[in-house]
């Protein structure tokens, strides 16, 4: 060995060699850059991250079930309504929901409110440029399709990764498409196309598709905002109310 090592200092000492040796060298440190990009691009967004705590929620190996038993997690619903792009970013903590359309903020406890900071007030159903209820579109309603659906392509990756595509089929008249990508028994993206269900409603679309994104699954131990001391307001009788501006951006506690 120390024979070989010499003989590699000697060759080393010869100017062409020497400079062999830094391309390579280089050749090298941009071939692991690179490997490490590529890896980064194709990763997804969310890698599962559990604490031992008793009170946390345990992962089975359904993924349906534990989407289903979601307590905390922060969404991104990117919505394609016709030709318009709508962007819902969100937070789900325990029974409740906090997110964003439009730069308005929304409140929702099983009731949806419009939240408006300047004046401590919610306001109660508030309308959303949009042909289908958010209700509709939560996961707790897309759990239930996945519930009753059936598995039309499985398709399992090297790293982990799985991506699941389900058809669920409420009547004969339609059916609701739903690609699913987990990764350790937790689904992080779902793409749904409501297109055809909403148009069996007579409801004049070209498109209605979803893609929804999921991190930090029941990660988030507290949540700094509530609405205690806010007025609550029917839209009824607070039909001269102005939009309001909302400035405040959604912080959660993560662990």
């Amino acid at each position: 060995m120390k024979e070989k090592y010499q003989a590699f200092k000697k060759w080393k000492k010869n100017p062409r060699n020497k400079a062999l040796y830094q391309l390579l060298c280089w050749f090298l440190f941009f071939f692991i850059l690179y490997i490490v990009a590529i890896s980064g691009i194709f990763s997804p967004s969310y890698t599962p991250n559990y604490s031992s705590d008793s009170d946390k929620v345990k992962v089975t190996s359904n993924s349906i079930d534990n989407y289903g038993n979601m307590q905390s997690y922060e969404y991104e619903y990117n919505i394609i309504y016709n030709n318009e792009n709508i962007v819902m970013k969100g937070l789900a903590f325990e029974d409740n929901k906090y997110y964003t359309i439009d730069n308005n903020t929304y409140y929702d406890d099983g009731t949806i409110y419009m939240v408006d900071d300047e004046n401590k007030q919610l306001i109660a159903d508030p309308v959303i440029n949009l042909p289908i209820t958010i209700t509709e579109i939560e996961s707790e309603a897309i759990y239930n399709w996945l519930k009753e659906a059936v598995v039309d392509e499985s398709i399992e990756y090297n790293d982990g990764n799985k991506t699941v595509t389900y058809i669920y089929e409420p009547t004969e008249e339609y059916a609701i498409k739903l690609i699913a990508k987990e990764k350790d028994y937790l689904i992080y993206n779902i793409e749904v196309d409501l297109t055809e269900f909403l148009l069996t409603k007579n409801i004049q679309i070209s498109q209605f598709k979803i893609n929804i994104n999921y991190t930090n699954i029941n990660n988030i131990s507290s949540y700094d905002k509530n609405y205690n001391d806010y007025e609550l307001i029917n839209v009824a009788q607070n039909e001269e109310l102005e939009d309001p501006i909302i400035d405040e951006t959604i912080q959660a506690t993560q662990q």
